[in-house]
């Protein structure tokens, strides 16, 4: 399947876990809450976010495979966990927009050109994908790339 904004092809597996939660191609939902809620924090909504949000947003999405835990695609929700550095604007010359949050505490956010970035704590960040819909399937159903391995080191230095 394959989704005309990014001309990127989901998989079967995304296909299944995004129809399941409710998802369908021709889904729009009203965006306005999310975007006043995330303007009044002082962050423009970009067309990426936007595009992203009237597709999937409010969608809670349960992974498919091996530790692949829920994503919940709410805007505001990443709001109230970790801020996105500051620096991410310079170094990826965009500006990111909230997105949602994987696994109930970690921040996602797109930036306006695409890329996802994920924050896992105030000091430990990592890009997730260069669009939205790589994301989705990094995520949910895809092996895990660096910043998943990356995360599998840290918990078991927290957790012994």
């Amino acid at each position: 399947m394959s989704d005309s904004s990014t001309h990127y092809e989901l998989s079967d597996q995304l296909t299944e876990a995004l129809t399941a939660a409710g998802w369908s191609p021709e889904r729009q939902v009203d965006t306005i809450s999310w975007a006043r809620a995330v303007e009044a924090e002082g962050i423009p909504v970009s067309p990426v976010a936007h595009d992203f949000w009237q597709s999937f947003g409010g969608l809670k999405v349960l992974g498919r495979g091996r530790y692949k835990p829920p994503l919940e695609l709410d805007p505001t929700e990443a709001l109230h966990l970790w801020d996105p550095p500051e620096r991410w604007e310079s170094e990826y010359q965009q500006s990111f927009c909230p997105m949602g949050v994987w696994d109930s505490q970690n921040g996602l956010w797109v930036g306006d050109r695409g890329h996802v970035m994920i924050v896992f704590t105030e000091f430990h960040e990592r890009e997730v994908a260069t669009s939205p819909m790589q994301a989705l399937e990094s995520l949910l159903v895809g092996e895990p790339g660096p910043w998943k391995r990356w995360l599998g080191s840290v918990s078991r230095r927290w957790n012994g």
